[in-house]
């Protein structure tokens, strides 16, 4: 019901707009945040996603029907650097799909891989001039405030809550995952490529209108990964910052002192989680039903043998796209007695769903992002090369991440998917100029 009441408000608010493209590109950003989907089909053959269509899909096809119709659409192009291992990607997903034991399951999956593809290719395209490029991280620090400000009431609540108005009850220590997730691992990548952005920012030198809101939206940002109680989401920020430090260092425009008071804030809030941190790691130990403690640590290894398993009986094409969930407890190792569930890494996931080859092209895609930032960050010091640096330790954290979370939602890959479009853009800017 809230999609056409959406639609129709919408409608009457473009009609009376004048900046109807910058309305359109607002539109487009904000919605990330807005979990919601139209769902076609759902629950057939065992699917718990169905066809869907998620909004951010909506809003960016309105703002791709507004620069067909009034834009220039001569300089759209199918990609930049990361295309090629893209298209490598799907295509693989694709033969697999056809191959899969489970394909409707595999239809809607590859439905969302399509979806995540014209989150980049809009990105690359709208992507035309500084000024974009400035409105796009402006409206992505937008939803990084709006984002931990929703986390913060949401931990003080221990509840996690969405726009549907569906509630999660939190445990003794609340995780809950913004809007945006069902939990906090999905929320800390969701917002950590603007959150490292604006770290970059803050701790540089450089300043224009974005600075100024860019150390107070980082400290919240910081402020909200401590709260997920995510030891993966920990460990990633420090590399993060360290990357960041380090091309700042050499390209000469990391402002110390910022960076000294910076690390003494983030220092005396560590001391102040202390507790709630020591007693989230004491939870890496749960009782399993056999009644022997095991460790989290090893059950992660444990559901590791089951993908290699699968790996290893379907190396070329793997089990389809989407399938694992669906067949994985068909090789779990005879002796293994532990917690069972999806493997938690996301490398050896896709591997086992479309095959050796689309999990490499999947790396692939990862280090030419990482590419691209890395020469972005090397240009000229401007607006850009700061964001760059910012983005360049926001993929690091998040493939590290990606070795212990199945990443399977859809608003954090999108987010992924829409910033290597974003850079691929930015880095167009550059050559041209």
């Amino acid at each position: 019901m809230m999609v056409p009441v959406l639609a129709l408000a919408g409608g009457i608010f473009l009609l009376v707009v004048p900046e109807k493209k910058t309305v359109l590109t607002a539109l487009f950003v904000l919605s990330f945040q807005v979990d919601i989907y139209l769902r076609f089909l759902y629950g057939r053959a065992g699917s718990t996603e169905g066809l869907a269509l998620p909004l951010v899909v909506i809003a960016g096809s309105l703002l791709a029907g507004w620069h067909y119709l009034f834009g220039n659409t001569r300089h759209f192009k199918w990609g930049g650097s990361v295309g090629l291992p893209i298209l490598a990607f799907l295509t693989i997903a694709a033969i697999s799909a056809m191959f899969s034991s489970e394909r409707f399951v595999g239809l809607t999956t590859l439905l969302y891989l399509v979806e995540y593809y014209f989150l980049y290719w809009l990105a690359f395209n709208i992507i035309r001039s500084a000024d974009d490029f400035r409105r796009v991280v402006a409206l992505l620090f937008i939803v990084l405030g709006i984002q931990a400000s929703v986390y913060f009431v949401q931990s003080a609540l221990g509840v996690t809550f969405d726009f549907l108005g569906n509630t999660i009850e939190g445990g003794e220590v609340p995780r809950p995952g913004g809007t945006v997730s069902t939990n906090p691992a999905g929320f800390v990548s969701f917002i950590m490529p603007a959150l490292m952005m604006a770290s970059a920012i803050a701790l540089s030198k450089f300043r224009n209108v974005l600075s100024k809101f860019s150390l107070l939206l980082m400290l919240m940002g910081v402020g909200a990964v401590g709260l997920s109680f995510t030891r993966a989401a920990w460990i990633g920020l420090v590399f993060g910052f360290v990357v960041i430090g380090l091309i700042g260092s050499r390209q000469k425009w990391i402002n110390r002192r910022m960076t000294i008071v910076v690390f003494s804030v983030f220092l005396i809030g560590a001391v102040v989680l202390l507790p709630k941190m020591l007693q989230r790691v004491s939870s890496d130990y749960r009782v399993s039903d056999s009644g022997s403690a095991s460790e989290t640590l090893n059950e992660r290894m444990g559901l590791n043998k089951i993908a290699f398993n699968v790996i290893m009986n379907h190396p070329l094409l793997g089990v389809g796209p989407g399938a694992y969930s669906h067949v994985y407890k068909e090789y779990v190792p005879a002796r293994l007695n532990q917690w069972l569930y999806t493997v938690h890494n996301t490398y050896l996931l896709w591997a086992a769903e479309i095959g050796i080859a689309g999990g490499l092209f999947f790396i692939c895609i990862i280090a030419t992002g990482l590419r691209v930032a890395f020469r972005l960050s090397r240009s000229p010091t401007t607006i850009v090369s700061i964001c760059a640096t910012g983005w360049f330790g926001a993929v690091v954290v998040l493939s590290w991440m990606m070795f212990w979370v199945p990443w399977t939602g859809f608003s954090y890959n999108g987010m992924l998917w829409f910033m290597l479009g974003v850079m691929d853009g930015a880095e167009r800017l550059v050559r041209s100029a």
